[in-house]
């Protein structure tokens, strides 16, 4: 788990595991050793032949992941729910804002939940929100 000094979130300890990043100093008693996998390479030895949805929840490596999976995305065309926040992008260097150009680069269109509606977000708005000290967002990416 990533230290308070790496991200404000971290000073209240806690054993959610929803709160653990690749990104982690390492200083965490709890930090152990992953091995990690392209979603491509995962698809291809297990035969998958379809893919309708992906979630995407990773602390900071959502860009990554995206670049893991991406031709499963360009073949498949999967929903995506990825969740994003300042502390991801604090910890991994990469800014939420690149995951959504990266998404529409790919041609998908970017919606998230207001009042149990789906509603489609534009760039301005998306720019707005990620520029707060401490945003979370969940996204909805539908390729179109």
């Amino acid at each position: 788990m990533p230290s308070a000094s790496q991200h404000k979130r971290y000073k209240i300890r806690s054993k959610q595991s929803g709160l653990y990043s690749i990104f982690a100093d390492g200083s965490d008693a709890s930090s152990e050793n992953i091995t990690l996998r392209k979603l491509d390479d995962l698809i291809l030895e297990e035969g998958i032949t379809n893919i309708d949805f992906i979630k995407i929840d990773v602390e900071g490596a959502e860009y990554s992941v995206l670049k893991g999976a991406n031709t499963a995305i360009e073949k498949f065309h999967p929903i995506l729910q990825i969740e994003l926040n300042s502390m991801g992008s604090t910890l991994s260097g990469i800014h939420s804002f690149d995951v959504i150009k990266l998404l529409q680069k790919n041609s998908y269109k970017i919606f998230t939940f207001i009042d149990n509606d789906l509603i489609k977000i534009e760039d301005s708005e998306l720019q707005h929100y990620l520029k707060k000290d401490d945003f979370h967002l969940e996204i909805i990416a539908i390729y179109e």
